[in-house]
């Protein structure tokens, strides 16, 4: 399992789609299905061993701050 991690736009499913997916690797996004369906998930696809890349959104301190 790979998690890559970072802020929006910064290149995670361009090095997914141009490096691990030639690899095999299937994506799962915890931003499009919901924390607790993206572990479900991953759950199903470790058993079948089949190998997971995980992106994860991380927001900027400067756009954290607007929640302050």
């Amino acid at each position: 399992m790979i998690v890559l991690v970072g802020a929006p736009g910064t290149g995670k499913s361009y090095f997914y789609k141009k490096v691990l997916q030639p690899l095999g690797y299937r994506q799962i996004s915890s931003h499009k299905l919901g924390s607790q369906k993206c572990a479900e998930e991953v759950e199903e696809a470790l058993a079948e061993e089949t190998r997971v890349s995980i992106p994860i959104i991380t927001a900027l301190r400067t756009q954290l701050m607007r929640y302050r």
